[in-house]
């Protein structure tokens, strides 16, 4: 009897010890979901961020070829590979139930509409392209 009172003594433990975890869990994911690394204000910094001017001036010295590939100078290298660092953390940090904002896009469409939005928003830079972009095809 001692034997079966202790086995549903740690079945208890299991279940609680599981319960537990998912409520750690869950209260974090709900408590950090709004403005990660932000300020109160949710006022943040970004490194190595193009203005738009720089931007069209590299892609317009580059070819992009397929869904993701490129070949250009190293300021197209530099600014490409910002975006795709930018596209990668919003992956992983945006729960959103897609494992790519991107969906069916490729990379090489994401340059594309930033180069246009950028002709249209000279004055800004690409962390504004960028944050239109997932604001645009984040629904």
């Amino acid at each position: 009897m001692r034997y079966l009172a202790a086995i549903a003594e740690t079945g208890r433990r299991t279940v609680m010890a599981r319960f537990s975890v998912l409520i750690f869990a869950l209260a974090l994911v709900f408590s950090s979901a709004e403005g990660l690394g932000a300020d109160k204000d949710g006022m943040f910094t970004t490194y190595d961020n193009s203005s738009c001017g720089t931007y069209l001036d590299a892609y317009s010295k580059s070819t992009l070829t397929g869904d993701r590939g490129y070949s250009g100078p190293h300021q197209a290298w530099e600014v490409f590979g910002w975006i795709s660092g930018y596209l990668t953390a919003y992956n992983e940090l945006r729960i959103n139930g897609k494992p790519s904002i991107l969906g069916s896009m490729g990379t090489n469409d994401a340059l594309r509409w930033i180069a246009s939005w950028c002709r249209g928003n000279p004055s800004t830079d690409v962390w504004a392209a960028l944050s239109a972009f997932v604001g645009k095809i984040d629904r």
